[in-house]
């Protein structure tokens, strides 16, 4: 599968993983494979195969990339432990609150829940989640660079 940037295969390798190989049962997915004729098109498994790969180049990056990436993509569990973990670990600069609160607008989903979960009002919680990701862009640009320059060199394999 071709992919127009790292960000759609980031997004692919995360929405493939949750998804089952065969929806249908084994039998039914097998007798229509045999009488496919198109050889050019990816099966569920070549979806899943690619899947793999993003993940495990994900995996090979630094700390705070991978946490970048369950953060912006993963499940809410894995959003909230990389919240936590990034709440921790980043060195947030012109933020003036401490990690419990940082944690707090890293979960949170939108500048609503944001504010209502720290009562603080609107307007607060914009300007924080804006200072957030502006922490966060340096590794955000760092593994999606990485990532591009990777995809690119292995296109054709």
């Amino acid at each position: 599968m071709r992919f127009y940037s790292a960000d759609q295969a980031i997004r692919f390798a995360f929405k493939t993983r949750e998804k089952s190989i065969v929806s249908q049962p084994s039998f039914t997915f097998f007798m229509a494979d045999k009488f496919r004729h198109d050889d050019d098109k990816l099966t569920p498994f070549d979806f899943h195969a690619q899947s793999a790969m993003i993940f495990r180049f994900i995996d090979k990056q630094t700390e705070l990339e991978v946490l970048w990436a369950y953060w912006t993509y993963g499940s809410k569990e894995e959003k909230a432990k990389a919240s936590k973990l990034l709440a921790d670990k980043v060195e947030w600069r012109r933020f003036n609150l401490n990690r419990d609160k940082i944690y707090q607008v890293l979960l949170s989903d939108s500048v609503r829940k944001c504010a209502r979960n720290m009562s603080i009002s609107n307007y607060r919680a914009w300007k924080y989640r804006r200072k957030a990701l502006y922490n966060l862009q340096s590794i955000e640009d760092s593994l999606t660079a990485k990532l591009w320059d990777w995809l690119e060199l292995n296109k054709d394999t």
